[in-house]
């Protein structure tokens, strides 16, 4: 049984305010093969909370008392955003542990990125970032397939989202980042529209234009995409528990006559069994977690980075 140790109390690890079972604690204690054995976190009130709620034995107001407490386990659960905090993340990464599981964004400078993986990959410290849908095939998981098939040509894409760039959208940016060998930002395409939102547009592969168009919305959670072929259209809509499938029926030519051939809504938390980090985790115990395909996935953390620098610097205001 492996020892888990969870930083950072609030909603994604399974604080108070969190009535979903989605959480990295609810999947801890619904798993035999782990155990949560302490919590961190400097708001006490809310430690304590989180303690009672869970039944972890131990808690600490910060990783230094975590330190002198020499208390063992086996994985570090980073519940909380590190991005462009190198102070916080190398004080996580003093922690006696080969495991690190790290929550998204996970945002820094390329470079400083590189850095971060070779200094873990010296010291024998494996670090995963909690990027679910890189882990498994997620769109050939439901029959969306990018690659042309059957003579079958893709040639654009629109996507929609809400809950900003940082958020939302990166979950889909890096799975692009992950299918298409060549992925670059179109000059001159970037809307910055409030802080978090930016329109803007991709080149994949040099020919497949994907144009991202933000929804300002606080209470909504939605991606929506639409891929376009020569001969079809297949859509989906995706909140944060289910994927709806459309796809349009075969014609020669597309006009305005469309038929919806099938509609398929498909609850992602019932098909994924438990949570988001399960996906994370059934990689980590499989034959495919070796140096090449890590490397693999530290690759698509740098180029995820890179491009949201390079969209939230190469845009203009309206």
């Amino acid at each position: 049984m492996k020892k888990v140790v969870i930083i950072g109390v609030g909603k994604i690890a399974g604080g108070n305010k969190n009535n979903y079972k989605s959480s990295h604690a609810y999947y801890y204690n619904q798993n035999s093969n782990y155990h949560l054995v302490a919590c961190v976190d400097k708001n006490n009130q809310r430690l304590i909370k989180f303690q009672s709620k869970w039944n972890v034995k131990y808690k600490f107001k910060s990783i230094d008392n975590l330190i002198s407490s020499n208390l063992q386990f086996d994985i570090v659960d980073v519940c909380l955003n590190v991005s462009n905090n190198i102070n916080l993340l190398n004080n996580i990464l003093r922690l006696n542990s080969k495991l690190f599981l790290i929550e998204k964004p996970f945002l820094f400078n390329p470079k400083l990125i590189k850095q971060i993986f070779l200094h873990c990959k010296k010291n024998k410290k494996n670090i995963y970032i909690n990027y679910p849908r890189i882990y498994y095939k997620y769109f050939n998981r439901f029959a969306i397939n990018f690659n042309s098939k059957n003579n079958i040509k893709l040639n654009n894409i629109i996507f929609y989202y809400s809950n900003g760039l940082e958020n939302n959208c990166s979950h889909f940016l890096i799975v692009l980042i992950k299918y298409f060998r060549d992925l670059k930002l179109l000059k001159n395409s970037v809307i910055k529209k409030n802080s978090t939102n930016y329109d803007f547009s991709l080149v994949a592969n040099k020919k497949i234009i994907i144009n991202f168009i933000s929804i300002s919305a606080k209470s909504l959670s939605l991606f929506e995409g639409s891929l376009i072929y020569n001969n079809k259209i297949i859509s989906f809509i995706q909140n944060e528990e289910y994927l709806n499938i459309r796809k349009i029926s075969q014609q020669k030519n597309l006009n305005s006559d469309y038929e919806i051939k099938a509609t398929k809504n498909i609850n992602i938390k019932k098909y994924k069994k438990i949570n988001q980090i399960s996906d994370v985790f059934s990689f980590i115990n499989s034959t495919n977690n070796n140096i090449k395909n890590r490397n693999k996935i530290n690759d698509y953390i740098v180029k995820l980075s890179k491009l949201i620098y390079d969209i939230k610097n190469n845009s203009y205001t309206i």
